[in-house]
């Protein structure tokens, strides 16, 4: 009886959360650029000649590539429509995914399966307009998350399920594993890490792992490689360069990999303050309920801390406030000029560099520390430094300025299940729940003003040059 219950709720919950987003959906509209493009290529070419033509001179995203086609002739209607359905099982996917789900606490359970559907609204508008709300870009970011999340299912059955006897392993998992291979380079590289990290620690608990995962990891690498190594790809790189950031093939590797680490910080602390400041919240909560000495107090204060420089990141982007920068720097605190200029360093953006990767580091350090049960914190450390790895990849490519907050969408799912995973705590749970779900409630009644008034448009939430190699 009780399971009955449970899946009608899940069921007026999926139709409720479709019928919603289709709202949204209905305010995006063709836009000039890449939609325009690819309806014009979709006219020119059959379906065998444009992913071949794509895969030989621009992209090896094969399944990216097939939905844009598919799509572009198409009235959008299908396109939203279709999208819909995608944030549904976006979203039913990750409720898998919590392992404290069958609490009997029916309110947080009704609260954290509600939660990863509406999470997408964690991100702010730079991340989710590109990555979510606009045609191409949906299809080669948010449809290819979804597919990855589908193909890890059986990894996490592994180290999840009681009973191995019946987690038997079911050959439909090959198509979403295929699908996500053959797509955004992020995705797969980012499913393949996380793959690899289930399968080592499955070795290390003893569990016997099936030659079927074995399996399937085989074909993420061998499909990522099939599309990484497309012609196009490399084609398309030196165009880019070209057109986008010149400059950047006068770089050697360290700095190009300084460039990538004040890119990173860039993205993280300016456009990922959402989801990082409430991660510093309700990990500083946690730390601070398990805290017995004076060292773990300060770690929790620090954390704190953070979050609230996350806060203040947050209120400058409103503009509510004109005169908070003349009390508080907050150029200051969120500029991070490249640091091998010609220019002698100021000694606030080394600061503001220290400062941002304590702030980071802290993180996963605080989980390893204070969520041993069942190598919780070792888990999330892992997926937290795949989400970094996944952003700093973005800064070695020439088009690291061109690309846009879509970038962090990928990134951005990895620290959404992070902090949904925090907030099955018991404790820290109701205490942060409240300004989660203003926070998402702001976001939604923003973006359906700002369409209703000014009509829609991409945000692709750029991160300057000057920002970075200036001072």
């Amino acid at each position: 009886m009780e399971k009955n219950k449970q899946r009608k709720f899940d069921f007026l919950i999926s139709v409720g959360f479709f019928l919603l987003f289709f709202i949204f959906f209905r305010f995006v509209t063709i836009q000039p650029g890449d939609d325009e493009i690819f309806i014009g290529l979709q006219q020119q070419y059959s379906f065998g000649e444009f992913l071949r033509h794509y895969y030989l001179n621009w992209s090896g995203r094969l399944f990216n590539n097939s939905l844009v086609y598919i799509f572009a002739g198409l009235p959008i209607i299908y396109w939203q429509l279709f999208m819909s359905l995608m944030i549904i099982v976006f979203g039913r996917t990750i409720t898998y995914y919590i392992y404290p789900i069958s609490t009997e606490n029916s309110l947080q359970r009704k609260i954290l399966l509600i939660l990863p559907y509406l999470g997408i609204f964690l991100l702010s508008s730079a991340v989710l307009i590109p990555g979510v709300f606009w045609l191409t870009g949906s299809l080669n970011y948010l449809v290819p998350v979804t597919f990855a999340l589908l193909a890890f299912v059986p990894f996490f059955r592994l180290l999840t399920s009681e009973d191995k006897l019946t987690n038997k392993f079911k050959p439909i998992y090959i198509i979403p594993v295929i699908l996500a291979s053959l797509s955004n380079e992020q995705v797969s590289i980012g499913l393949w890490l996380i793959t690899s990290g289930v399968l080592l620690l499955a070795k290390f608990r003893k569990i016997v792992i099936p030659r079927q995962l074995i399996f399937l990891n085989f074909l993420i690498i061998l499909f990522s490689i099939v599309s990484i190594m497309a012609p196009g790809n490399w084609l398309r790189i030196q165009q880019e360069t070209q057109v986008w950031f010149s400059e950047y093939l006068n770089f050697n590797l360290f700095e190009k990999a300084i460039l990538s680490f004040g890119f990173s910080l860039s993205t993280i602390i300016n456009q990922w303050y959402y989801l990082t400041g409430l991660l510093w919240a309700v990990t500083a909560i946690i730390v601070f309920l398990k805290a017995r000495n004076w060292f773990t107090y300060s770690i929790s204060i620090l954390l704190l801390l953070f979050s609230v420089s996350a806060g203040l990141r947050f209120i400058g982007s409103l503009e509510i406030l004109p005169d908070l920068e003349k009390i508080l720097p907050l150029d200051c605190i969120f500029s991070f000029p490249y640091l091998l200029g010609p220019d002698p360093i100021e000694p606030t953006a080394i600061l503001t560099y220290i400062l941002s990767s304590i702030g980071l580091v802290l993180l996963p350090i605080s989980w390893i520390i204070f969520l041993k049960q069942n190598q919780l914190g070792i888990v999330l450390s892992y997926i937290f430094t795949v989400s970094i790895v996944l952003i700093f990849a973005v800064g070695f490519s020439p088009t690291l300025f061109a690309s846009g907050g879509r970038t962090g969408l990928v990134p951005n799912v990895l620290l959404l299940i992070i902090l949904v995973q925090l907030f099955c705590e018991e404790k820290p749970f109701l205490i942060l729940i409240a300004p989660t779900v203003v926070l998402i409630l702001f976001k939604m009644l923003t973006l359906l003003h700002r369409w209703n008034s000014n009509g829609y448009f991409v945000d692709y939430g750029l991160i300057t040059i000057p920002n970075l190699i200036l001072h």
